[in-house]
C-alpha cells in the first residue's frame, strides 16, 4: 500500500494512517520513525527539520525546545548540555591563571630592570621601600624578593667600599670647610676647638642623670683656621650640618650617612681603588698637601683621572650623621685590604 508523506499502513494494511505527535514517514513509507535527537516533524510529516540556533529537541519531541543558561547547544548532534560551559569555565579560568603567571613574570623583569635604575640614580630610599605582594607577583614573589634582597645587598656592600674622589679632597674639601665652619658656633675645650655636637660625641661629659650639659660654660671662639680631623668630624661628618644628614644610608635603608654616600650622586666618590694611611689628628691642609704632592707625580705616571681616582679614607666612610650619638665604625677592613697604600701621605705628615 502506498500512503503520502506524514501517514504509513495501519497494522490490517487495509488503509493509512497519519503518524503520532513527533513522528514523521516519508511518502510511501511502511511506518513512522521518530526524528532523531536534535531535530522535529515539518508541517506535513514527512521529514525531520534540524531545531536552529539555542533549539534542541529528544527523540520523539513534536517542537523544538529553548536550550537555556548554563547549558548550550554546540556541536552537529543539535544537544543542549552543561558540558561545554564547564570546559569554557575551565578555559577561562585556565587562561586566567596562565595570564596571572605571565604578568607576575614581567613584573619581575621589569622590577629587575628598575632596582637597576635605582642603583644607577642612588635612590637609596626608595631601594628600602620597595616591597614584593603576593597579589602582585604571585608565584613569582620569592623571586622578587630574592631580588630586592640581592640588590640592597649589593648596594650595602659598594657603599662600604667607597672612597672620596681626589678631585673633591683636593678642589673643593677645605673650601666646604671654611664655609661651613662660619656659619657654625664653635666653643673651646681642653681638646680644643669644637662644635656642640663633636663636643658631645666626643667629650661625652653629659650628666647621665639630668642630661645636662656644660656646653654653655665654655668660651666661644673663631673656627680653626686648619682644623685636624677631630674637629672637622663634628661639622663634616656628623651632626646637624653633616653632608649626609637626612639623607638614606645604602646601608640600611635608615636616614643619615656617611660622607662618600652623601657625595656619590654627584659624583664625588666611586669604589676606592687607593687605601690612605693617615691619622685623625693630620691637620687638613697637611693631609692635602700631601695629597697634591702625591697626586702630582701619580698623575703623570698612571695617566689616571682626578675624577676616576678614589681613596679610602676612613673619615669620609665610618662615620654617621647621626647628630650627637656616638658613630659606630663597621668592620670594614675586606673593603680596602687589598687596595694599593698612600705610604707617601704618611710619610709626608
Amino acid at each position: 500500500m502506498s500512503c503520502a508523506a506524514g501517514s504509513a499502513p495501519n497494522d490490517e494494511r487495509s488503509s493509512c494512517s497519519a503518524c503520532e505527535s513527533g513522528m514523521f514517514a516519508a511518502e510511501r513509507s511502511e511506518r513512522c520513525l521518530p526524528c532523531p535527537e536534535g531535530s522535529v516533524p515539518d508541517a506535513t510529516g514527512g521529514e525531520c527539520k534540524a531545531c536552529p540556533g539555542q533549539l534542541y529537541a529528544m527523540p520523539g519531541d513534536d517542537e523544538c525546545r529553548e536550550c537555556t543558561f548554563p547549558f548550550m547547544v554546540l556541536g552537529e548532534d543539535n544537544q543542549c548540555t552543561i558540558l561545554y560551559f564547564v570546559l569554557f569555565l575551565l578555559g577561562f579560568c585556565l587562561l586566567i591563571i596562565f595570564s596571572y603567571i605571565i604578568a607576575g613574570w614581567v613584573r619581575v623583569w621589569y622590577l629587575k630592570k628598575h632596582l637597576k635604575d635605582l642603583e644607577a640614580m642612588h635612590e637609596y630610599e626608595e631601594l628600602h621601600t620597595v616591597k614584593a605582594s603576593y597579589a602582585k607577583y604571585g608565584m613569582w614573589q620569592h623571586k622578587a624578593n630574592r631580588l630586592i634582597g640581592e640588590r640592597k645587598q649589593k648596594v650595602s656592600e659598594e657603599s662600604k667600599r667607597l672612597g672620596v674622589s681626589i678631585s673633591f679632597a683636593l678642589d673643593e674639601l677645605e673650601s666646604l670647610y671654611a664655609q661651613k665652619a662660619q656659619d657654625t658656633e664653635w666653643r673651646f675645650h681642653e681638646i680644643g676647638a669644637v662644635t656642640e655636637c663633636g663636643f658631645r660625641v666626643k667629650v661625652r661629659c653629659c650628666d647621665l642623670e639630668t642630661g645636662a650639659c656644660n656646653w654653655g660654660s665654655l668660651n666661644v671662639v673663631p673656627p680653626p683656621e686648619n682644623p685636624n680631623f677631630h674637629e672637622m668630624a663634628g661639622l663634616l661628618a656628623y651632626g646637624p650640618d653633616a653632608l649626609g644628614k637626612g639623607k638614606i644610608c645604602p646601608r640600611d635603608g635608615k636616614p643619615d650617612c656617611s660622607l662618600v654616600d652623601a657625595l656619590r650622586k654627584d659624583g664625588k666618590s666611586g669604589p676606592a681603588n687607593w687605601f690612605m694611611s693617615w691619622a685623625w689628628g693630620y691637620s687638613l691642609k697637611n693631609v692635602c698637601g700631601a695629597l697634591r704632592k702625591w697626586w702630582t707625580t701619580h698623575a703623570v705616571v698612571a695617566g689616571s683621572s682626578p675624577d676616576s681616582t678614589c681613596v679610602w679614607w676612613c673619615f669620609f666612610v665610618t662615620w654617621s650623621s647621626g647628630c650627637c650619638k656616638m658613630a659606630r665604625r663597621q668592620k670594614l677592613k675586606s673593603s680596602w685590604q687589598c687596595l694599593p697604600s698612600l705610604w707617601k701621605v704618611q710619610a709626608k705628615c
